[in-house]
Formats: structure tokens, C-alpha cells, sequence
């Protein structure tokens, strides 16, 4: 077991070494991002159960991986898997319960261990290969395989908005508005094959453009039903509801940005460490754009027609 994780933070470490970051850069990094959560719970105590519960939930279907269960599964007796599992689903949220304990957030606190429970014991459930209707049946790839694998989150989602427009609390429905946003950073991380790529007749620019343009609308199409629902809310809710969805935009073209400046490898610990540093501090987003849409045009010249 030792083994594994010494590998795992090698693996780690080797991310931050290959971008010229030592070690310590991202231990500084988590530790940074960890005092600025603390302090924005301290400022805003009415969302921040919803953003920490948000932020848990995304630990938890980042940390729900099919392909490492089975791994773990044929490369471990039955024990050292479960202890490894356990170790895996629960260490990164220690620090996201320590929270809410000292906030008082204890019913945050039940959601996250139970949720992270029922991922442990039941690390495959999460995603779905069912078919599922599709309002873009021609555009088969991140949207749709998204909506395959979390159905469940969205319908959470909504069943969140819901409740929260039967008992009047809007609250409740800014933050399916998160729950909404989560997924997106696990569904545009899939990274198609060239050929998908080099079958579009489009310039580089045309294409980034196209991709943003349809995963933007593909995702309002998703935030619509909440939208409906803070119609019935004060003014103040409904503007930060417009706020928080368009940072979410902001963030999508980033990523999608982001994506194809680094196709086809995958994305590592230095391009997460911007995408964090970018939506923690929006302007930053502003400055991101021009670097990574020139550099995914000339990544992209290599793929398109």
C-alpha cells in the first residue's frame, strides 16, 4: 500500500517537474488555495455550505474512477484494496470537514461523508452507458457523453432547485446553479481522437469558437429550469444567479481553451493550478484567453484541414 501511494506522489511530482514547478510549488499552491476558501467562507456564510458541498461533491466524482477500481482490484488482496480505497475517497476532504466543523456546518458534513461513502462502496455507479434523449443527437461528444454519465447529478440538481422553490429558500437553488457547474470540468476532460478533430472543414479559430459557442449554449440549455425557478425570487438572487453563471462561461471557454492548446495530452497539475487561480480570481480570465487561444490555434493547425 505504501508502494502505490509513493508512486501516485511521484507521478505527482514528476506533473510539477516536467512544467519547471519543484515540489513545494504545489504543496505552497493547495495550501494558498485552502487559507482563501477559509477566509471566503468567513465572508459569505450564507453560500458557502452550498460551495463546500459543491466543491465535495466534485472531490468525489473526480476520486470515482472505474478504470482505477479495477486496477486497484487486480493488483491488491481484498483488504489493502478497501484501505486504499478508504484512504483515496476520504484524505482530500479532511480539510473541507475541519471547515465545517469549525463553522458549525454539520449538516455539510454528514452530506460529504455519506456521499463519499456510498462512492466508496459503490465506485461504479456514477456514470451510465444507457441512452439517454439527447437535444443534440448530431453533436455526439463532451456535452452528450456528459449527460450520459451524470444524469444523476442534474436530476440532484433540479430536485434541489425544487425543493427550495416549495419552501421559498433560494438559497437552495444557487446552489443546483453549482451542482449544475460541476460536472463540466469532468465531462471536457475527455479527449476525442483525431480523426473527430480533423473531420471539421474549419480554421483553428472557427473551430475554437464553434466549441465554445456550442458548449455554452448546450449548457444554458441546463440552467434554464433554475432560472425559471428564481424568477419567483428577489431581485439580488436572480443577479447573483447571473453572476455565478457568467463566471461558469467564462470558465467553460477557458477550459475548452485550455483543452485543445495542450490536445492530445491530458490535462495536469499546472494547467488545474491556472484554471483555479483563474475562477478564484475571475480578472485573471481576461489574460488567460488571448495566451491560450493563440497557443490552441497553432496546437490545432496540426489536426484541421
Amino acid at each position: 500500500m505504501r508502494f502505490y501511494f509513493r508512486i501516485r506522489f511521484t507521478l505527482l511530482k514528476r506533473q510539477l517537474e516536467d512544467a519547471g514547478l519543484p515540489a513545494w510549488v504545489g504543496l505552497l499552491f493547495a495550501l494558498a488555495c485552502y487559507v482563501f476558501l477559509a477566509f471566503q467562507v468567513q465572508r459569505y456564510m450564507t453560500i458557502a455550505p452550498f460551495a463546500i458541498l459543491a466543491i465535495g461533491f466534485f472531490a468525489g466524482v473526480k476520486l470515482s474512477n472505474k478504470q482505477q477500481d479495477e486496477l486497484l482490484k487486480s493488483n491488491f488482496p481484498t483488504p489493502t484494496y478497501r484501505k486504499i480505497r478508504l484512504l483515496e475517497q476520504f484524505l482530500p476532504i479532511i480539510p473541507l470537514l475541519i471547515i465545517c466543523l469549525i463553522y458549525g456546518f454539520y449538516t455539510v458534513i454528514l452530506a460529504l461523508v455519506l456521499f463519499h461513502l456510498l462512492l466508496y462502496f459503490f465506485p461504479l455507479r456514477l456514470g451510465s452507458n444507457k441512452y439517454y434523449l439527447s437535444f443534440f443527437p448530431h453533436h455526439p461528444f463532451e456535452f452528450t457523453q456528459g449527460l450520459r454519465r451524470f444524469i444523476g447529478f442534474y436530476v440532484l440538481a433540479y430536485c434541489f432547485g425544487g425543493i427550495g422553490l416549495a419552501v421559498d429558500n433560494p438559497n437552495l437553488i444557487l446552489a443546483s446553479f453549482l451542482l449544475i457547474a460541476i460536472p463540466v470540468l469532468n465531462i471536457y476532460d475527455y479527449i476525442e481522437p483525431e480523426p473527430y478533430i480533423w473531420n471539421y472543414n474549419r480554421s483553428a479559430a472557427s473551430f475554437l469558437a464553434m466549441k465554445i459557442a456550442r458548449g455554452c449554449g448546450q449548457h444554458l440549455l441546463l440552467f434554464s429550469p433554475l432560472f425559471v425557478m428564481l424568477l419567483f425570487s428577489p431581485l439580488y438572487h436572480q443577479l447573483f444567479a447571473l453572476a455565478i453563471l457568467l463566471l461558469f462561461l467564462l470558465a467553460l471557454g477557458l477550459l475548452i481553451l485550455i483543452k485543445y492548446a495542450i490536445y492530445p495530452r491530458e490535462k495536469n497539475i499546472p494547467e488545474a493550478m491556472i484554471f483555479a487561480i483563474a475562477v478564484g480570481i475571475p480578472i485573471f480570465i481576461f489574460f488567460l484567453y488571448p495566451y491560450y487561444f493563440r497557443k490552441a490555434t497553432q496546437n490545432l493547425k496540426l489536426f484541421l484541414c
